[in-house]
C-alpha cells in the first residue's frame, strides 16, 4: 500500500495532472503501470504498433525520427513530459512516428491504449480532465511546430512567399473548420 500511496503522491506532481484531486490520480494509477529503463534501451522503435502512451516519472527521453538512413532528434523529454499519444488517438498504419530512447535510467508511467480508452468511454472523471490537459499541452506543441515551420519557411524562401504561405494556412484552416 506504501509503494501506491508513493506513486499517487509522485504522479500528483507532475504538471499533467496538477490540482488533480486524490480520487482521480487513483483512477489514473488503476490502469497505469510503471516500466523502468537503462540508459540507451529502447522504449519503442520508429514503426512499432502503438499500444501505450508513457509520461516521465524519472529520467529523460529522445525522440528520433529516421529519415534516409538518419537519425534526427526531434525532442528531448524529461520529467513531467509524455510521449506516444499519436498512436492512441490517431493511429496511423505506418506505426510510430519515432524511436524513443532512455538517455538515463527512466522511470516511466504507462497508460495502455486499452485501458485508457476504456477509462474514456466509461465516463471516468479522471480520464476526462487528462484529455482536456493533454490537449492543452499538444496546442502549445503544435503553437511551438507552427511559429518553427513559419521561421524555417522564411528562411529558406524568403519573406516575398510569406503570404503565399498564410493564405495556404487560412485555406487548411478553413478545410478543417477551426
Amino acid at each position: 500500500m506504501k509503494c501506491r500511496q508513493k506513486l499517487e503522491n509522485q504522479i500528483s506532481k507532475l504538471k499533467l495532472f496538477k490540482n488533480f484531486p486524490a480520487d482521480l490520480i487513483r483512477e489514473i494509477c488503476e490502469f497505469s503501470t510503471i516500466e523502468e529503463y537503462s540508459k540507451g534501451d529502447i522504449i519503442f522503435h520508429q514503426g512499432d504498433k502503438g499500444d501505450a502512451m508513457y509520461i516521465i516519472l524519472e529520467g529523460k527521453v529522445k525522440i528520433c525520427r529516421i529519415e534516409k538512413n538518419q537519425k534526427i532528434k526531434i525532442a528531448e523529454l524529461s520529467k513531467g513530459d509524455f510521449f506516444g499519444e499519436m498512436e492512441i488517438f490517431a493511429p496511423s498504419r505506418s506505426g510510430r512516428a519515432g524511436e524513443a530512447v532512455a538517455m538515463t535510467r527512466t522511470r516511466l508511467l504507462k497508460m495502455g491504449k486499452k485501458e485508457l480508452l476504456k477509462a474514456i468511454s466509461s465516463g471516468a472523471k479522471s480520464a476526462t480532465r487528462f484529455l482536456l490537459t493533454l490537449n492543452k499541452v499538444l496546442i502549445q506543441r503544435l503553437r511551438k511546430m507552427d511559429e518553427a515551420y513559419t521561421r524555417l519557411f522564411i528562411e529558406y524562401h524568403g519573406k516575398e512567399k510569406v503570404d503565399e504561405l498564410r493564405t495556404l494556412k487560412e485555406k487548411i484552416l478553413k478545410e478543417w473548420k477551426i
